[in-house]
């Protein structure tokens, strides 16, 4: 932790720094000074200070990193998009004259969506497993760094593996969209 509570007795130290929550800072900082003047009129008292001047510093670093790692996992999911994208896309490229056939043999445009996105999909949930699995083992290890929440937090795992799938879904839906504009004649003569 960042600070640590050791009554006084324990260990003296002429200078030291009394720490209180309220809401109303500027009637408490008074109210504190008026009663440690009421112990000792002697005692020198420095004005009070909000407890953000204090752990302000350490607390920034911290969000400066937090604020670091969520851009790098947001450029990492895009990246990911961006590659679900380009495979997909690459597979109905390859896949044209079945596809193609698979019309001009009766397929409705609703089984072709289907079927693209059935593929690009299982690439997401395999993605999926596998990014929660790696998140599971390094929880292990970042367990000091979490502030609030459990290493293993079902919240957390579960809305992120949401988000991985919409954003999949989106990635597999503009080739599973294009895949339905081909055009049966002109697929039978790709090749």
């Amino acid at each position: 932790m960042l600070m640590m509570y050791v009554p006084l007795r324990q260990r003296y130290t002429p200078r030291f720094t009394i720490l209180a929550r309220a809401a109303g800072g500027e009637r408490l900082g008074s109210a504190v000074r008026d009663l440690m003047r009421s112990l000792d009129a002697n005692l020198p008292i420095s004005t009070p200070q909000p407890l953000d001047s204090q752990t302000g510093p350490v607390y920034l670093q911290l969000r400066i990193a937090a604020s670091v790692a969520g851009c790098v996992g947001l450029v990492g999911l895009l990246l990911a998009g961006i590659g679900i994208y380009g495979v997909t896309a690459y597979a109905v490229a390859r896949r044209t004259r079945e596809i193609g056939i698979r019309v001009a043999m009766g397929a409705r445009r609703a089984d072709v969506v289907r079927m693209v996105l059935r593929e690009g999909l299982s690439l997401v949930l395999v993605g999926s497993l596998i990014g929660l699995l790696l998140a599971a083992a390094g929880s292990r290890v970042l367990t000091g760094l979490l502030f609030g929440v459990p290493p293993l937090d079902p919240m957390t795992f579960s809305s992120a593996a949401v988000l991985f799938a919409a954003i999949g879904v989106a990635a597999c839906y503009g080739p599973a969209r294009r895949a339905t504009r081909i055009d049966p004649m002109e697929a039978l003569r790709y090749d």
